[in-house]
């Protein structure tokens, strides 16, 4: 396999990483601005919510 795929399979992978990292931040501190505690069943809930509203094609995700 080219070195050069991995790396950039990597890479995204990483950036990926540091981008659920900060929006998970971003729901905590949400859900504790609204008065709800961020727990890990609260914002389970949060995320199913949110993957069931994204649509199975991801090329009718970027032309809305």
């Amino acid at each position: 396999m080219d070195e050069k795929c991995i790396d950039s399979k990597i890479m995204t992978g990483e950036r990926l990483l540091v981008i659920s990292s900060e929006i998970l931040t971003v729901l905590k501190s949400e859900l504790s601005s609204r008065g709800l505690k961020p727990t890990s069943s609260n914002l389970r809930v949060v995320m199913n919510i949110i993957d069931q509203s994204l649509p199975d094609s991801l090329s009718d995700f970027f032309i809305e």
